[in-house]
């Protein structure tokens, strides 16, 4: 029998990983198991980016049973660029507002 290496074993794990849209509760849910967590890892957070005129998605790392395992809040404009998507978010973050 041959021996796996620590390498080859990861690797044949993360074949069986995939990527798909998560729900608000299951983000939710990785959020609050995390310790990283906090209100910018919320759904909280992209109702208040969606608030500020952006567009939301929850992006998700699954294991082989389709459990979430990590997750990303992905907000953006159209026609906006990154920088500026970015800076409209960490606004929206720090409840800044402008008047317009």
């Amino acid at each position: 029998m041959r021996e796996v290496n620590a390498s080859e074993e990861q690797e044949q794990e993360s074949s069986e990983w995939n990527v798909r849209e998560l729900s608000g509760s299951e983000f939710d849910e990785l959020s609050a198991a995390s310790r990283y967590g906090g209100f910018r890892q919320t759904s909280e957070m992209a109702a208040l980016a969606q608030s500020d005129g952006m567009q939301t998605q929850y992006v998700g790392l699954v294991d082989s049973h389709d459990a979430p395992v990590a997750g990303a809040l992905v907000a953006f404009r159209k026609g906006v660029s990154a920088w500026k998507a970015r800076y409209g978010l960490a606004r929206c973050a720090m409840g800044i507002t402008e008047s317009r």
